[in-house]
Parts: C-alpha cells; sequence; structure tokens
C-alpha cells in the first residue's frame, strides 16, 4: 500500500532497464500486476500497452486484456486477448479469460451498452504551480512585443491575457515570432517554412538544415542548431522516419519535440537574474528539459488534474500516432543516446507530445507546427474578440477583431467546425468550453465561430 515508494522503485527499476526493450518491458508488466493488485486498472493499461510498444509478447497483450477486462472496456479486451491467444494458443489463462471476455461482451451488446477506453499513466504527484512561476521569464517576452498585454491568472482558465489598456477593433495587438517550431519537410526553410528560393543557404556542416536567408540561419543556429548540428547518421534516420512513416502533423510533432530538447540543451551557461530572468543550468537528463522555463511555460499532461480529461487527451493521442514497438525503440535511441541525456520513457514523450498538441498552432501553408511564448496564453472562447494568422515568416499576428477594453481577457477560437466542437476541445485540449454557445447550442455562437477561422 506504499503507493509513492511503489511508484519511485519501479521507476528506477526502468530507468536501470534503459537500454534493453525487452527487459523494461518485462518490469513494466510486472508494474502492471502491481497496479492490478492495488485495484489502479486505468494506470495499469498505460504500462501493459507501453509494455507491447517495446515488445510485442503473449503477456504483454494478455496484461492489456486484464486490465481493459477490469474496467468494462470489454470490445476492446476481446480483441487484446485474442492476440494474445493466437500467439500462445496452449495458455490457459490466456483462453479462460477470451471465453470471460466474449462472454460478457456479447452480454453487453444485447443490453445497449457502450464504454468509453481511458488511458493514463503513474504520474508522481505534483507541486501546483505557482502564481508566480515562470511570471518573470512570459513578462520579459511581453515587454519585447511592446504589446498592451499583461498575463495574470483568470479563475479556472489559469493563465491569459488581459488587455493593459483599450484596444479598438481591427488594432494590431502583437505580432510573435515562434518561440519553437518543427518540420520535416526539406523543401522549405527550416526556421520560418517559407518556400526555398533557388539558390538558398544549407548548412554547411551537418548540411540537414536550409534556409531562405542568412537571419533564418542565425536565428536557428542561436535557437536550438547549435546543439543539433551534426551529420550523426541517426538524425537523417528520423527525417526520413517522419516523412515515411507518419502524416504531415505528426512528421512536424515529431520534429518539433526534438528542436525543444535542442533548445534547453542550447541554453547559455547559467548566470543570476538578469532583467528578473535567471539562465538555468543546461539539463542533465529528458526530464530537465520539462523543467527548461520556456518549455515548463507550456501546459503538460501533469498539470491536467481531472483524471478523464487527462485519459482522453492521451487516448487521442495515441489514436492519432500509429507507433509500433520498432519506432518507438528508434524514438528511444534519438532522444537518449544522440542528445546524450537519459530517462527517456513513456512519460516523457507524452507530456512533450501533450504540449505541442495542446499549445502549438500551424504555421505557413500548413508545412509545420509552431509554439509561441504568448500566443499560447490565449485562452478559447467561441465568441471570441481577437482573430490571428501567420505572417509570412511563420509569425502569430493578433488583431482585435472588436473593441476591447482595459483589462478583458484576450479570446481566440480554436477549431472551425460548430458539430461536435465541445467533444473535439475536450478531447484535443483537456478542457470542457462551457460558453453559451456550447452549452445552450447558441447559432449565433456557432456562426461566429465559423466565421473568426476564416478571417486573415
Amino acid at each position: 500500500g506504499h503507493y509513492e515508494d511503489a511508484r519511485r522503485t519501479y521507476a528506477a527499476a526502468l530507468n536501470a532497464a534503459h537500454a534493453e526493450p525487452e527487459l523494461e518491458s518485462h518490469v513494466l508488466r510486472e508494474r502492471v500486476a502491481t497496479l492490478m493488485a492495488m485495484q489502479l486498472p486505468q494506470l495499469a493499461l498505460g504500462d501493459a500497452i507501453n509494455s507491447v510498444l517495446l515488445s510485442p509478447s503473449c503477456d504483454g497483450y494478455y496484461g492489456i486484456g486484464r486490465t481493459q477486462l477490469a474496467m468494462g472496456l470489454l470490445a476492446n479486451a476481446v480483441g487484446m486477448l485474442s492476440a494474445a491467444s493466437r500467439m500462445a494458443p496452449d495458455r490457459g489463462d490466456v483462453r479462460e479469460m477470451l471465453e470471460e471476455a466474449q462472454a460478457r461482451h456479447e452480454s453487453q451488446q444485447s443490453a445497449g451498452d457502450r464504454s468509453t477506453i481511458r488511458y493514463d499513466f503513474w504520474f508522481p504527484k505534483q507541486q501546483p504551480r505557482s502564481r508566480d512561476d515562470n511570471i518573470s521569464w512570459i513578462r520579459e517576452r511581453i515587454r519585447n512585443l511592446a504589446a498592451p498585454v499583461e498575463c495574470v491568472h483568470v479563475g479556472a482558465n489559469g493563465r491569459s491575457l488581459v488587455a493593459t489598456e483599450p484596444i479598438a477593433k481591427d488594432t494590431l495587438i502583437f505580432a510573435e515570432f515562434p518561440f519553437a517550431s518543427g518540420t520535416a519537410n526539406s523543401s522549405v526553410c527550416s526556421s520560418c517554412f517559407r518556400e526555398l528560393p533557388m539558390p538558398h543557404i544549407t548548412c554547411e556542416h551537418c548540411e540537414h538544415e536550409r534556409y531562405c536567408s542568412t537571419s533564418c540561419q542565425v536565428r536557428a543556429w542561436q535557437q536550438y542548431h547549435r546543439k543539433l548540428c551534426t551529420r550523426d547518421e541517426r538524425l537523417a534516420q528520423l527525417r526520413v522516419y517522419c516523412r515515411e512513416k507518419h502524416s504531415k502533423e505528426d512528421a512536424s510533432t515529431l520534429m518539433l519535440i526534438l528542436r525543444l530538447a535542442g533548445i534547453a540543451l542550447s541554453a547559455p551557461e547559467p548566470s543570476g537574474p538578469e532583467n528578473g530572468v535567471a539562465t538555468p543550468p543546461p539539463p542533465e537528463n529528458l526530464a530537465d528539459v520539462l523543467a527548461h522555463p520556456g518549455i515548463a511555460h507550456f501546459q503538460n499532461l501533469t498539470e491536467v488534474e481531472d483524471a478523464d480529461l487527462r485519459s482522453e487527451a492521451i487516448c487521442h493521442s495515441l489514436r492519432n500516432m500509429d507507433l509500433r514497438a520498432n519506432d518507438f525503440v528508434q524514438l528511444r535511441t534519438l532522444f537518449a543516446e544522440f542528445l546524450d541525456l537519459r530517462a527517456f520513457d513513456f512519460e516523457w514523450f507524452w507530456n512533450m507530445h501533450f504540449i505541442i498538441k495542446c499549445n502549438a498552432f500551424g504555421a505557413l501553408h500548413g508545412e509545420g507546427s509552431t509554439l509561441y511564448a504568448v500566443g499560447c496564453m490565449i485562452n478559447h472562447s467561441c465568441n471570441p474578440n481577437c482573430r490571428h494568422s501567420s505572417g509570412d515568416d511563420s509569425s502569430m499576428v493578433v488583431y482585435a477583431d472588436r473593441d476591447i477594453a482595459a483589462g478583458e481577457e484576450l479570446s481566440i477560437c480554436y477549431g472551425s467546425n460548430p458539430a461536435g466542437r465541445r467533444s473535439w476541445l475536450r478531447r484535443t485540449f483537456a478542457f470542457d468550453c462551457d460558453c453559451k454557445a456550447c452549452v445552450e447550442g447558441d447559432l449565433a455562437g456557432e456562426q461566429y465561430q465559423g466565421r473568426a477561422v476564416a478571417l486573415p
């Protein structure tokens, strides 16, 4: 019953088994048994799926099916237990559990009952984010934009941007260059995603990065490339892997995760506060990457307190990214060995994936994903007071869509499809929209939402 002690011990075991996928898969299966004994099947399901990603086996599929059966996810359990039975047809325990799942599933179908899959990770307990965490870091960036806004906390919405003075309709509020961006498209500029001119600039050392101008090359070097500039073949393999095995969006997400790690690793030597902002020491492991002030600034999975919301967000990511065992081992090799960092794990990867999914914007012409330090704090509204677009250099340009009063929170619309938008917002951004348009089906709100994202 020592929950936290058990979590730490298994974390140490997984770290020790890091270089051997089969051994790590075995440790995960052992942790599944522990979590099931603790009556925590939702957490056990996460480990069971991860064990199969690392090393597919009968025991792995059996573990998934067992946890799904305990959670009442009968259709899923039948599928997983059937896979386990095909791999080991002589296993009596697998056959018995499969028959039980099939019988319960038939009964469920007869009753017209349906269950929703839930998935979670065994996260360590997190201290609530302080109201002042990273506030100096973001205020410095707001000052650099000379924008008439400030960062505040607004109830359940968390950190938000509010106007510091009245803003007239159609006023340019700010234009912000990305904090980080990622693309797997080799025909566009690696920094701003413009179509590459002829001739263009290619990094002479690594020959991976291509730029439309010297300013883009300098910006990329200062931001992340001085750490990622290498002829290491694994980096080239990742680019090929991204282009060939995933959609354009997922490929951009993987490259953006890599660049975020590059940003943390490319940080200057630690120093004392300058303008209220202290330079952090370089990370020693991948967990430290998440602690970098620029990355910790973005909401991650550990901050989603509602277990159901967190579960749906992880499920949504899993369905959209079809990672197989060999794929995940390849990602492990790249992020842990290539970056010379320890402790690559599933929780870290899905945290980074959630940061991008929940905070990133599509770039110009849909060629990449971009994270904006200030822009990401503008919360959603189905009836927003701002509109935004991408500039030619992938900057985020925000205009007032109507008169905004001093002290009023800025808002934009996150999506354009009124049909099912509330469930889409829940799955994608891990929050329930409670605006009038969503709760009451307000037609004006739906019409406005469709118009908001179409504006330049």
